[in-house]
């Protein structure tokens, strides 16, 4: 089992899964294996049908008001069985048969846009820290990605002349471009080119002159020229929320892109192709759209899009010396 069980692991790291994937899924195993281990069962490789039912009922008492652990203890369970037959380990696979608990998931919750431009007003672009995070949540706005894909964004992700960002190794391991509005792409050039250089200049000793460090990941922490994480923008956010009054994450963000889009016509496989979404169930839509149209309707039903005759209230800070002496005009 012990065998088995690493060969799922890396089976998951080798197609792609997400780590958070990976750990739901291992969960769900590790929950059937001792399970399994502790009724006696010889080997994995012969469990039948009706032990997996008889596993689905004993979660099904045990987690009984937990809809959504259930599901994905099954989720988990399927999975593995899934590759032990892809793998040659067993010749029928047990778990094709079982059904997966169905999860209760509530509509997410969506921003109208008045509150969306009331938390985008939050950061103050008279401060470097101030057009960092207004950039950030632009591109989160604009574009709808992932927190963790905005997070590893590299510098070579970026093409502001084309206002397209590439997301790499997106969920489940696929790459794609998603188009950028003028508006986000309006802050992350003054971003890039009066906040960030001042950012990565260091002084690692004072006996030593000041040096100018090399990172390619876009978003830079203000001190210490060192890359922001996920979980440092997802604070940020909820931050700028709360000073706007809101109740905010960036899921919340990704979702309130979405549905402003659709809102405002744009089809909903469009919208599926910019979010990355892998099975079009999840946006409700198929149609085969190309990168063009997917720019085209984004710069036609995006809200921050639509009126482009109107003057930016305040323009970000530029750069005057060196960051590290303060010198910002």
């Amino acid at each position: 089992m012990e065998e088995l069980v690493e060969g799922f692991e890396r089976h998951m790291r080798v197609k792609g899964y997400s780590a958070k994937t990976r750990k739901v899924y291992q969960l769900g195993v590790a929950w059937f294996r001792s399970w399994f281990e502790g009724r006696g069962l010889p080997d994995v490789r012969r469990v039948r049908l009706e032990d997996l039912r008889e596993y689905q009922r004993w979660l099904a008492v045990k987690y009984e008001e937990r809809l959504s652990i259930q599901a994905l203890a099954v989720q988990g369970l399927k999975r593995f069985f899934e590759y032990l037959e892809n793998s040659g380990e067993i010749l029928v696979n047990p778990g094709a048969r079982i059904r997966e608990s169905k999860k209760h998931r509530p509509l997410p919750k969506s921003l109208t846009e008045d509150e969306v431009e009331r938390l985008l007003a939050q950061p103050d672009v008279g401060t470097p820290r101030g057009v960092r995070d207004r950039a950030m949540l632009e591109v989160f706005y604009s574009t709808g990605i992932r927190l963790e894909e905005l997070a590893a964004l590299r510098l070579e992700d970026i093409d502001l002349a084309g206002g397209v960002v590439r997301v790499n190794h997106g969920k489940g391991g696929k790459d794609r471009v998603v188009p950028m509005g003028e508006e986000a792409a309006y802050y992350l050039k003054a971003y890039l080119n009066n906040v960030r250089p001042g950012l990565l200049k260091a002084r690692p000793n004072p006996s030593y002159a000041v040096v100018t460090l090399d990172i390619p990941q876009v978003w830079v922490r203000m001190r210490g020229a060192v890359p922001v994480s996920s979980q440092m923008v997802e604070v940020w956010v909820r931050c700028y929320g709360k000073k706007a009054g809101l109740k905010v994450n960036p899921h919340l963000l990704r979702h309130s892109f979405a549905t402003h889009m659709v809102r405002h016509g744009a089809d909903i496989a469009v919208v599926s192709k910019m979010l990355g979404h892998s099975n079009l169930r999840t946006t409700q839509g198929y149609v085969k759209v190309a990168g063009v149209e997917v720019k085209e309707a984004h710069g036609r039903t995006h809200p921050r899009e639509r009126d482009t005759e109107e003057a930016v209230v305040a323009a970000p800070v530029k750069m005057n010396g060196d960051y590290g002496r303060g010198r910002w005009k």
